[in-house]
């Protein structure tokens, strides 16, 4: 576990469950889901409060960088083969789009950091207090983006 990243795997993520009160839900979601079942897009599970994003996208090797301010990001990679670079948001100097409220999203070009590798079954918990650029990859990537109220 880096600072406020948790990456673990779905046998594993019970020793997270206190560090948020709706880890646990999210948890059963993903252990209980058969996601060949799952429409794409937008499941609520909680309204706001939690909601995943079910995609299935082909990689790609650069863009931009995100950050939230309100909303934990879960991505549970289903399969394919995932790298995630992060950056911490306060080491962010320019932003490609500036913070906007509704979409809880901020922008920049610049480049990450760090490098996280997922596999399938695995997931990467990212607080707001990172930038993060995912689905880099080569080939078709299958997961899910859970969004967390903070």
């Amino acid at each position: 576990m880096k600072n406020n990243i948790i990456i673990t795997n779905i046998r594993d993520c019970s020793k997270y469950s206190s560090r948020h009160p709706l880890f646990n839900k999210i948890f059963e979601f993903i252990k209980n889901t058969d996601f060949d079942k799952l429409p794409e897009g937008r499941t609520d599970i909680e309204g706001d409060k939690l909601f995943v994003n079910h995609i299935r996208t082909n990689g790609k090797d650069n863009g931009a960088m995100e950050m939230h301010r309100d909303y934990i990001d879960l991505h549970f990679l289903i399969s394919g083969e995932e790298t995630i670079g992060i950056k911490r948001t306060e080491n962010v100097i320019s932003y490609s789009k500036i913070y906007d409220k509704e979409s809880d999203c901020a922008l920049t070009e610049e480049k990450p950091d760090e490098y996280i590798r997922l596999i399938p079954g695995q997931m990467a918990i990212i607080y707001p207090d990172y930038a993060h650029l995912p689905a880099l990859s080569s080939g078709p990537i299958h997961k899910i983006i859970a969004k967390i109220l903070v």
